[in-house]
């Protein structure tokens, strides 16, 4: 869990999310405040992506903060989004932010970690085609693609689904994976519990409310364990990213205390 609070509140975890958004950055070049290494690094990423309308500008010698008029530059960029894109780039942390457009991350194969999605819809053949990485379950929004008919085929990690005649009378489809690896087309809900957006699981829910963070027994401390003391600092460095990441601290005892 520690690479992932370190990660997943940095935006250049999530700059694909912004494939279909058009991206002007301005930057002053001395800014100590939010050093222009972050802005350059997500233009890097989004151009390895293929963004089609990404402008960066650097201005030396400025600081942090530029004047601009913030209400009419947002209203633009908004303006200029894709509401129906052929192509999705979608990376989340937790399962209440699994919609992008036309789909849905509805399931992950580990949790704690990213999941990704990279999306592609041929309107010609009506054809949807999906890379995944830790994802377990997906939702296809029907009435959200850039295309009215029913697609005919649906490939995921290079699995084929003819879909013309499986297709559900609602406007969601269902894709899940098995513990293999192997997906399988559902085409309806499926059936028993599942993690949600809503319930996100045990492991989640732990982190969300109290929580102990147990270290090793004092003895071994006071007898300077190697292997202790590396645990002590694996809990303390927890700790230290927890407050950093969502200004509450953690409630670090003992393992004899516990």
């Amino acid at each position: 869990p520690e690479r992932f609070l370190i990660e997943e509140t940095s935006s250049l975890s999530y700059a694909g999310n912004l494939l279909n958004h058009r991206i002007v950055a301005a930057h002053g070049a001395a800014d100590t405040i939010n050093p222009v290494g972050g802005a350059l690094a997500i233009y890097e990423r989004l151009r390895s992506l293929g963004h089609s309308s990404l402008e960066t500008h650097l201005y030396p010698y400025l600081g942090h903060g530029l004047d601009f008029n913030y209400p009419q530059a947002i209203s633009s960029l908004v303006h200029n989004s894709r509401p129906k894109p052929l192509r999705i780039h979608h990376t989340v942390a937790w399962l209440r932010h699994g919609q992008a457009y036309w789909l849905r991350i509805a399931g992950m194969e580990r949790h704690l970690r990213f999941a990704e999605v990279d999306a592609v819809a041929e309107p010609t053949s009506r054809r949807l085609e999906f890379q995944t990485q830790n994802v377990s379950r997906l939702e296809i929004l029907a009435d959200r693609l850039p295309f009215s008919e029913i697609p005919l085929m649906v490939v995921v990690d290079g699995q084929r689904f003819q879909t013309a005649d499986s297709w559900p009378t609602t406007t969601v489809a269902w894709l899940e994976k098995d513990r293999s690896g192997i997906w399988r087309w559902l085409g309806k809900p499926p059936d028993g519990l599942r993690k949600t957006a809503a319930v996100e699981g045990a492991i989640e829910h732990a982190y969300m409310s109290s929580f102990i963070v147990v270290g090793p027994d004092t003895a071994t401390l006071v007898r300077k364990d190697a292997c202790a003391i590396a645990a002590q600092a694996a809990a303390d460095r927890f700790c230290e990213l927890w407050l950093k990441t969502y200004a509450v601290p953690c409630r670090q005892l003992p393992a004899n205390l516990v």
